[in-house]
């Protein structure tokens, strides 16, 4: 064979291996000789299983793209094999580590459950008409790409940490980006498995991306500040002692001086009782719902559930666990949640699982909207006419609201589009805002025309300003009386906005 044809047959393998769809696994980055440092092999591993991953691509690094757009980014980080005997000697213990899938082994939160104390109430906006009214009967975020890869925390206790990493990067998605935040950056601004602290410690703060500082679990570790965590057992490290690592703090100070994406406030919803509706409505809106449920965990084993359902359990054993909420579905006139988990693909349906409303109902400990700033956006200050802090006024009804993506305050409850990613050819008069299939689009408000006499007899209530005809009032934007929407609502900008964009 002519040597010169060489480099044309590779070229035209690796053009086939890219068109089949599956990716070449990235390469394992070498492993240092240190024990504990970047990139060392974790001691004790050599113990029973190394808990290496079955598979490529994404998946043997703890990555996993299941449910993402095409083109979605894939990005690996460390893998540490476990001590499976040291882990094993445990079980009995109370909130001990368990085997949760196939050599995949995690920690849960043991302690109280403790609020998020810079929360603030949730504030339903005007395009929160679910709240009253009818629900889709599913919704499923992997489908408009808002769910991002699933992650896998490893045998730390550190759920909490990557289940707000994952409502951020839902949030980050909703803004038309692709990027991942560091779930160790998270991690390092509390290193307890206390979801009420994570909430604390990382509202306002910026968060980096994870190529900027790649989750390893050995270092994770090291960070954690809960005495009662195993993961010192399971990786053969001392648990808080990244303090003193010189070469842990610097990456630290790296990752704060590359933070790109804040959480700029949490919002609290109803879970004494849970509130079903709300819940449902804000995963209809589009929106993610980060939650905490009182676990047993054998229940929530993989091999327990039942077509990726987790079973009914009645009691919990004292174990906690932080995920996200990315949609619902009807079964049999009931809801069944969708659970975007931080246990690696190995769970459920690929990292994905399923639990009922009745479950719901009776073991989840608390539930948070978690609002996501584009990059730069400033720290916002508590409001000076007196809102909590992580809300504004609203600059044209005056009430508080939550401040919207872009760090502006909304408009009558509307958060005028100003995001990147949106089709020009959206919806006639507001420029950059994409249609959304299956509803109307924005229209021109009814035009001012001849009014009908008076009636004699009771009058209806007054219209929102006097100044306005009957059947009138000012658009919410340039204050010319205009007829009211069919919707009931002012017009804004000479338009009558669908409910689902309030």
């Amino acid at each position: 064979m002519n040597t010169s044809t060489l480099p044309l047959i590779a070229l035209a393998l690796s053009t086939l291996a890219c068109s089949s769809g599956r990716a070449t696994p990235p390469r394992q980055p070498p492993l240092a000789t240190s024990p504990g440092g970047m990139g060392a092999p974790a001691a004790g591993g050599t113990h029973g299983t190394t808990g290496a991953p079955r598979g490529s691509g994404a998946q043997a690094f703890g990555f996993s793209t299941a449910g993402q757009p095409a083109g979605a980014q894939v990005l690996p980080f460390i893998l540490r094999p476990v001590n499976v005997s040291a882990l094993r000697a445990l079980q009995g213990r109370r909130c001990a580590p368990k085997e949760v899938a196939p050599d995949v082994w995690v920690s849960f939160e043991c302690g109280p459950a403790q609020p998020i104390t810079r929360a603030v109430p949730f504030v339903p906006s005007n395009r929160m008409g679910f709240l009253s009214g009818v629900l889709p009967a599913n919704v499923d975020h992997r489908q408009s790409g808002f769910s991002g890869p699933i992650k896998s925390q490893q045998a730390v206790g550190a759920c909490t940490a990557f289940s707000l990493s994952s409502a951020m990067d839902h949030g980050i998605r909703r803004m038309g980006r692709q990027e991942t935040t560091a779930p160790l950056h998270v991690w390092s601004k509390y290193a307890v498995p206390q979801m009420g602290t994570a909430g604390d410690r990382t509202t306002g703060e910026a968060i980096t991306v994870e190529p900027v500082w790649p989750y390893d679990p050995i270092k994770a570790c090291k960070m954690m500040r809960d005495p009662y965590d195993d993961c010192g057992a399971a990786y053969n490290v001392r648990p808080g002692s990244g303090d003193s690592d010189p070469v842990l703090r610097a990456e630290q100070v790296k990752a704060d001086g590359q933070g790109r994406y804040r959480v700029i406030a949490i919002e609290k919803l109803q879970t004494s009782p849970v509130n079903l509706q709300e819940l449902s409505a804000v995963l209809a809106g589009g929106d993610a719902v980060w939650v905490s449920f009182r676990v047993n965990s054998d229940a929530w084993k993989s091999q327990s559930l039942q077509n990726g359902v987790l079973p009914e359990y009645l009691h919990d054993d004292g174990s906690g666990h932080a995920v996200l909420l990315e949609g619902y579905r009807t079964v049999g006139g009931a809801k069944q949640f969708l659970i975007h988990n931080s246990w690696g693909e190995r769970w459920g349906e690929r990292g994905y699982g399923w639990i009922s409303e009745s479950n719901v109902q009776r073991h989840l400990r608390a539930a948070y909207k978690v609002r996501v700033a584009d990059p730069g956006s400033p720290t916002p200050q508590p409001d000076a006419s007196g809102c909590p802090a992580g809300q504004v006024r609203d600059s044209v009804l005056g009430t508080c609201a939550a401040l919207c993506a872009s760090g502006s305050p909304p408009a009558a409850g509307v958060c005028l589009p100003s995001l990147p990613g949106f089709s020009p050819q959206g919806i006639p008069g507001f420029p950059g805002l994409p249609a959304i299939p299956g509803l109307p689009g924005v229209q021109p408000a009814p035009q001012p025309g001849p009014q009908p006499s008076p009636q004699p007899g009771p009058q209806p209530s007054p219209q929102p300003s006097a100044s306005c005809p009957q059947g009138q009032a000012p658009d919410l934007m340039s204050g010319q009386c205009l007829p009211l929407c069919p919707s009931g609502m002012p017009a804004i900008g000479g338009m009558c906005i669908p409910p689902i964009l309030r």
